[in-house]
């Protein structure tokens, strides 16, 4: 009597076999295709711009390596979904955020400090005048090159303000600003998640009271948004991000008290549980703060430029157990 060879079905060995393997399971489901359409399209025009390790294997191997680390079917169209989810801001989108903040918020903002009548024929120049008796610089180590080059800034010094508190004489910076007739104070980054740098840039930014200061962010994360509002609630001191993002694009530890949160935010916050002790791994390399990422934010936003600590590690790190999406360049605390 002869016997039955079982075939085993091969593995799928990328992206586009596993989504068919999805599809032809589960019958019509055209949406996985059009999905996986839009995440090449990202992967070849934006997520390229991707800086950091740019020896890096292309997007859609990475997000095939990435969802098949996981084992059931469920927490792998997980990930494939999250990876639509992630906010992920390019260098042209950045560049576009930095002339909204100097044309929008910082002008405006200056115009009201110089008291300037915008009515007059002499407007113009005295918003001139005024920007230019205006000193920038970062909350804790944006490239204010690239902010000053976007707006047309000429401004020999561009410091790191939490930097200056932490290892500079901020007497020094003072008496500067006063001898080169700065009269106000503007402080951008590209990006504030829990607000703990932005914190810690204080201990310079709150000693130079004798300025206004604008707090500015480009963009902000909810969490960041709080620490910035309390920071400026002191005299003399204001705060303006460029985007705020919505509670929706995070998934933080806790959720605060009558948020209706989307129900796959709360499969993503089961997943990262789930995947937590792959992600750590067994020799721990750098801080991580737990599944949600510093301050317990889960921000599912990043930039070109790099992506936050505040994001959950399971999007960023790489461990012997683990191999991220998007790898993080790591500096120290």
């Amino acid at each position: 009597m002869s016997k039955r060879i079982r075939q085993v079905k091969p593995r799928p060995s990328n992206l586009d076999e596993l989504v068919f393997e999805w599809t032809s399971e589960s019958g019509d489901n055209l949406g996985l295709h059009a999905k996986l359409s839009l995440l090449k399209l990202l992967g070849d025009c934006l997520y390229s711009q991707y800086q950091p390790f740019p020896e890096k294997p292309n997007y859609t191997d990475r997000l095939f390596a990435w969802i098949d680390q996981v084992s059931s079917v469920y927490d792998k169209k997980i990930l494939f979904e999250l990876a639509i989810w992630l906010l992920f801001v390019g260098s042209e989108e950045m560049i576009s955020l930095y002339r909204s903040s100097h044309a929008g918020i910082v002008t405006r903002w200056v115009i009201d400090q110089a008291n300037i009548d915008i009515t007059l024929p002499s407007a113009a120049a005295e918003i001139e005048l005024a920007l230019k008796a205006t000193f920038f610089g970062s909350i804790a180590g944006m490239d204010m090159g690239a902010y000053c080059r976007a707006n047309a800034i000429q401004q020999s010094y561009r410091p790191d303000f939490r930097e200056v508190g932490k290892i500079g004489d901020v007497a020094k910076l003072q008496q500067y600003l006063h001898s080169e007739g700065y009269k106000r104070v503007v402080a951008v980054e590209d990006y504030v998640g829990s607000g703990t740098q932005m914190r810690q840039a204080w201990t310079c930014l709150g000693q130079l009271n004798a300025f206004p200061l604008l707090v500015s962010p480009i963009i902000v994360a909810d969490s960041g948004a709080k620490v910035g509002r309390q920071l400026t609630s002191a005299p003399n001191s204001w705060f303006q991000p460029v985007l705020a993002t919505p509670p929706e694009s995070a998934v933080p530890r806790f959720v605060r008290v009558g948020f209706r949160e989307h129900a796959f935010n709360k499969r993503v916050r089961s997943l990262l549980l789930r995947v937590w002790n792959k992600t750590e791994g067994n020799i721990p390399t750098q801080p991580l703060y737990g599944p949600f990422g510093c301050g317990g934010v889960g921000s599912l936003v990043l930039t070109y430029l790099n992506c936050p600590d505040n994001v959950p590690p399971a999007i960023h790190h790489t461990s012997d157990q683990w191999r991220p999406l998007f790898e993080r360049a790591p500096r120290k605390v």
